[in-house]
């Protein structure tokens, strides 16, 4: 599923001329933010062109385990900032530990190398184990 959504409305005329000052990238735990940006084809500096963006987001979608991804762009002092948020697919939702009782859950799951990463921005929040 891909969708796009923005913060501030850029308006037509606004995003035609204005400037990408920052590409950031959100949501990713197992995908390295390297690998996904070398997908990408805007690049700072570059005038915004949402046409390369929405092509960014389908070159994004197509590495594995990559799910759901938002492409978030606001205007800040006349100028572009892009976030592409992920959702990755092949997280694990839950672990749960039956007949230990030598340790805590916790110190089981640190053991494991488990990591949460929690995506919160202004109107999007999910939390991944």
């Amino acid at each position: 599923m891909l969708f796009t959504c923005g913060f501030q409305p850029v308006g037509r005329h606004e995003r035609l001329k204005s400037v990408i000052s920052a590409i950031r990238v959100e949501g990713n735990v197992s995908l390295k933010e390297s690998e996904i940006l070398a997908r990408v084809r805007s690049k700072t500096g570059d005038v915004f062109n949402p046409e390369i963006a929405t092509e960014d987001k389908k070159r994004i979608a197509g590495l594995k385990g990559a799910g759901i991804l938002a492409i978030i762009h606001q205007a800040v002092n006349g100028k572009i900032e892009l976030t592409y948020v992920i959702a990755e697919k092949n997280l694990i939702r839950a672990i749960e530990f039956t007949g230990n009782k030598a340790f805590s859950e916790s110190k089981l799951k640190e053991k494991l190398g488990l990591r949460s990463a929690i995506i919160s921005t202004a109107s999007w929040q999910q939390t991944y184990i």
